[in-house]
């Protein structure tokens, strides 16, 4: 939960740095070669070369960012049922708190959006040395 208590900013903040955060963190190192499990044996044999570990590196947020937008909509078309605690304990229906549109929260209206506001990662749409894609 952020400072604010606001239930859904707290679960906004949490899923951009505990699953986008980590998921690009944890797909940077498979793309580095960096580690050592059966996964990374795979990019191995994709990652051949510094510009196929540069496209690589370009697309792993907009993969992670796609993923998150599709679940979320999940929650607002009603198929996956969810709640965040509120600070005094009682449960709140995410679809209802995002009004049916969460899917668009992560990364619209930016500098609101969740990924300006919460994520520590790059945005898909910039290279990873910050220069419009």
């Amino acid at each position: 939960m952020t400072d604010d208590g606001n239930p859904l900013d707290g679960f906004a903040q949490t899923m951009m740095r505990s699953v986008r955060d980590r998921s690009i963190d944890e797909m940077d190192l498979f793309n580095s070669g960096r580690m050592e499990q059966s996964v990374p044996t795979l990019w191995s044999h994709v990652a051949t070369t510094p510009e196929i570990r540069e496209a690589l590196t370009q697309l792993i947020p907009q993969i992670v960012d796609t993923a998150i937008y599709f679940f979320l909509d999940a929650i607002d078309n009603g198929e996956l049922r969810l709640a965040v605690r509120s600070r005094s304990g009682d449960y709140l229906d995410l679809m209802e708190l995002g009004h049916g549109g969460l899917a668009g929260w992560p990364m619209g209206g930016e500098p609101d959006s969740w990924r300006a506001r919460f994520s520590e990662r790059r945005d898909p749409g910039l290279m990873v040395d910050g220069t419009d894609g």
